[in-house]
């Protein structure tokens, strides 16, 4: 059984091997917020090209990708695009840890 100094060591090593790991591909980490595993934190990143997003740490480990440069749907950028220009901000990727499917996986707005 671990201690709870070293459940906090074992977390913050993972936050900083996940850390290393994005900026090497490009990404700056903006926060990391959560509690628990760092597979369920919530980190907000920026691209090497300025977009802002959010994601869960499970799914960086496997997929280090900025939703916007690969989005693969005109559509939906063209719609966010139009809502910035009316509202005058921004309207980032984010995955709130209220917005879950069925299954617990926490969606996109």
């Amino acid at each position: 059984m671990h201690t709870p100094e070293q459940i906090l060591e074992n977390r913050q090593n993972s936050i900083n091997r996940l850390s290393e790991k994005l900026k090497e591909h490009g990404f700056e980490v903006i926060s990391v917020s959560g509690e628990g595993l760092v597979r369920q934190h919530i980190w907000t990143l920026r691209c090497e090209h300025g977009h802002e997003f959010q994601n869960t740490g499970a799914r960086l480990w496997t997929k280090e990708k900025c939703p916007l440069c690969r989005c693969s749907s005109m559509e939906e950028e063209v719609t966010r695009l139009l809502i910035e220009q009316h509202y005058g901000k921004k309207f980032p990727n984010v995955r709130p840890e209220w917005l879950k499917s069925p299954e617990g996986q926490i969606l996109e707005l």
